[in-house]
């Protein structure tokens, strides 16, 4: 059937959309600005004892040349765990490489305790004799840097990151005729601190051995990241998606993921770069009001995010990758189709993209009482931006919609981009939680 297109249809359709614009004005003039995530301190004890280890040194100079040692970890305070610390020495550069494997742990937060799961990585250098030297027994201090990750494993989807910085000493006897050493005691101590966030879904942590691999975070939507990885050695990787921003305002848009990358494998053990990829969807991209072929990958350094050098986008299969030499938080950021506006403004033209979805849903819906037509025969498009109501079997009638409320449209989307542009001359409102 034809629809009729008459003057009083175009004063419903004028009605309908001049509500939808009373609310949208006041949805766009209230524009906030996106922060950071809510994060929980938490702190406690980090102690290594009981060490035992062998290697060798140079007998001229005192420096090791190998060695390992094993040492019991224990961490209190918030996070209470036990594991057992592995450190070799590395000749590269020089640094004692420790890890502990993934132990049984739990975070007490908010008066909860948690059950949960932890483990740890770090260095340990400066290594120095003090006395009486070799040969024989003598004592070694040095400095250490310890990173911790906890996950909670009851359903409760919370992440917690740490660090530890001190010194200890550690008893080590020498043969200077064969240039061994041997390590009799050993002990360390110092605090930590650190925050816990809430994480979007469970992380995934896969425990892996030498050779290569993927590790896939997932939810029940799909597919979230991926992470490409060749190792020499032993350990965990983890990935996981925090719910909100883990570091401080981005530089670009962003589709809101924030994926959380690290492992205890030892940085000399893995093949770097290692390759990164998160994954979106075209409404992701149109909600975020993101040019898709600006998205690149960022990383969180601890003070900025900073965008990766060796990242791009795969537009085809809709992900972001990225070519990392460290393990850190990662998103993926980009640039607003119309870079005058700004960054807010983006976000505003994203919100047009979303009303206009809106407004075409909505007349779908009542074309059946605008038009007397059958609403799943017709649909609108825009085509060298004018807005046309299509009918999906009669092509040419096309022009019909233009002349009858296709205009009505152009002046709604015009309106939503007047109120987006607008949005960005005014301060940003502060929100009551």
């Amino acid at each position: 059937m034809s629809p009729v297109f008459s003057m009083n249809l175009k004063k419903k359709v004028a009605l309908c959309l001049a509500a939808l614009l009373l609310a949208m004005t006041c949805v766009f003039v209230a524009v906030p600005a996106p922060s950071a995530s809510a994060q929980t301190p938490v702190s406690g004890t980090f102690t290594l004892g009981n060490a035992t280890g062998t290697g060798t040194y140079d007998p001229v100079t005192g420096e090791t040349v190998t060695g390992d040692f094993t040492a019991a970890c224990s961490i209190s305070g918030d996070v209470s765990g036990i594991a057992t610390f592995t450190a070799t020495y590395n000749t590269a550069d020089q640094l004692w490489h420790a890890t502990a494997a993934s132990s049984p742990a739990t975070l007490a937060l908010d008066g909860v305790t948690h059950p949960a799961m932890f483990y740890g990585a770090g260095t340990t250098s400066n290594f120095e004799i003090q006395s009486p030297g070799p040969p024989g027994p003598c004592t070694v201090t040095f400095d250490f840097a310890i990173s911790l990750r906890v996950w909670t494993t009851d359903g409760s989807n919370i992440f917690a990151y740490g660090a530890a910085v001190g010194s200890g000493n550690c008893t080590q006897v020498w043969d200077s005729a064969q240039g061994q050493w041997e390590m009799t005691d050993h002990s360390a101590s110092a605090s930590w601190t650190g925050s816990a966030l809430n994480l979007a879904t469970a992380p995934q942590a896969d425990d892996i051995a030498p050779g290569s691999g993927t590790v896939t975070l997932s939810d029940v939507e799909g597919t979230i990241g991926k992470l490409d990885y060749t190792t020499t050695g032993s350990g965990t990787i983890l990935l996981a998606q925090y719910e909100s921003n883990p570091g401080d305002t981005p530089p670009k848009l962003t589709l809101g993921k924030y994926l959380e990358v690290s492992s205890n494998v030892i940085s000399p053990e893995i093949t770097w770069p290692v390759e990164l990829r998160v994954y979106y969807t075209d409404a992701e991209v149109s909600d975020a009001g993101i040019d898709e072929s600006s998205l690149r990958m960022y990383s969180w350094n601890g003070s900025n995010w900073v965008v990766v050098a060796d990242s791009g986008v795969n537009a085809l299969e809709n992900y972001v990758w990225a070519r990392v030499y460290s393990l850190s938080p990662h998103s993926p950021m980009g640039d607003a189709p119309d870079n005058t506006l700004g960054a807010e403004g983006g976000r505003a033209m994203g919100g047009v993209a979303n009303w206009m979805a809106y407004i075409i849903s909505f007349l779908e819906e009542m074309a059946g009482h605008l038009f007397d037509v059958d609403s799943g025969g017709f649909t609108w498009q825009k085509v060298n931006y004018e807005w046309y109501l299509v009918d999906r079997e009669v092509p040419e009638m096309t022009e019909m919609g233009k002349n009858a409320v296709g205009s009505l449209m152009t002046i709604v989307e015009n309106y939503l981009v007047f109120l987006a542009q607008m949005s960005t001359l005014l301060p940003a409102q502060s929100v009551s939680s």
